[in-house]
């Protein structure tokens, strides 16, 4: 019988292509006022969890156009830094519009005349009601874990983001070819699954390194391990990496490194080969693998990397769960929606 996670992420390239249809009909009048509220002005980008990890692929890809932004997570901005963006565009990302941190900034935000775009899933929710302008993902509803949602959220995003640099409707026929190339690789990806057994037996922790738009997919991939099979796993740029934590690769050591068609490829790529020859093993997702090391992903545009280069990251955590006895995509502890900061 198929689990709910592994319907979810094979439900993907459907709830991803009717994403694109919504944007590009009856979404886009939203986009286009969002991004007439941020033109011209600071922006800050804030979520927790899924929805702040696919704000850093569009804090990336701004400012490979020339756009700065900040990323501050919504518990942050609530009580340290919010005071300092009084004359910034707050854009709030939330799948159900009603997490505890995001309900108790809004109010802030507010009091302080910070205009505010709401990104979220749920039309009816606190977010969307007290936003200046919603933006709904228009996303397929997961069973508990952010998989359909989280890639929908970047799409929505990537949109919102081409928008502001007026590439809008030049971005239609890219997204078009990743959904159709989604359609074949989701379920290859599940099919050859089993195959990163191997790579994760034996292991204690699992590292997910990379740079630019990865960064996303290194702290999303993080949170799978973690979420679907309760296992520890650690997000980190890559450069980073280099400048001290190094000292831990030993032959037990795991990494998964993020390497796209962008302009760090190679630097990533030699990452993986360094740590491989200090004794650990490696994976290196992106296209046109070279050898076993390698899960090849689908040759995209580096802007909607973090679309193709999470699914096997999503399928080896589905995996995981399996093989250490859990059922994956339950949670134990945690709830779909975070609606208090004490207690669980």
């Amino acid at each position: 019988m198929t689990s709910p996670l592994l319907h979810d992420i094979l439900n993907q390239p459907q709830s991803l292509a009717a994403t694109v249809d919504y944007h590009f009909g009856a979404g886009r009048a939203a986009l286009y006022h969002a991004a007439l509220a941020l033109a011209d002005e600071s922006i800050l980008l804030s979520g927790m969890g899924s929805s702040l990890y696919a704000c850093y692929a569009l804090s990336a890809e701004l400012a490979q156009q020339g756009m700065a932004t900040t990323v501050i997570d919504t518990a942050e901005l609530l009580h340290y830094h919010y005071s300092a963006y009084r004359n910034a565009v707050a854009v709030l990302v939330s799948r159900s519009g009603e997490s505890i941190e995001t309900s108790k900034l809004l109010p802030l935000l507010k009091a302080q005349g910070t205009p505010i775009v709401g990104v979220t899933d749920e039309a009816g929710s606190t977010l969307a009601r007290e936003a200046d302008v919603t933006v709904l993902i228009h996303g397929s509803k997961d069973h508990l874990v952010a998989v359909q949602s989280y890639t929908a959220t970047l799409i929505t995003l990537h949109l919102l983001g081409m928008v502001l640099v007026n590439a809008f409707d030049a971005a239609q026929n890219g997204l078009a070819v990743v959904v159709k190339a989604l359609t074949d690789y989701v379920p290859q990806c599940v099919d050859h699954s089993a195959e990163w057994r191997p790579f994760l037996d034996g292991a204690l922790v699992v590292h997910l390194l990379g740079r630019g738009r990865s960064i996303a997919s290194m702290y999303e991939g993080a949170l799978l391990f973690n979420e679907v099979a309760k296992f520890p796993a650690v997000p980190m740029e890559a450069a980073q990496f280099r400048h001290g934590p190094v000292e831990i690769v030993d032959e037990r050591y795991r990494a998964i490194v993020f390497a796209p068609n962008d302009h760090t490829r190679e630097l990533n790529i030699a990452l993986a080969h360094d740590l491989n020859r200090l004794g650990g093993q490696v994976r290196l997702i992106g296209p046109q693998a070279t050898d076993d090391r390698w899960w090849p992903t689908p040759d995209v545009p580096a802007s909607l990397a973090p679309l193709v280069e999470i699914i096997p990251v999503q399928c080896a955590a589905l995996r995981l769960a399996e093989w250490l006895g859990f059922t994956p995509g339950d949670f134990r502890i945690a709830t779909q929606v975070t609606s208090s900061e004490i207690g669980f």
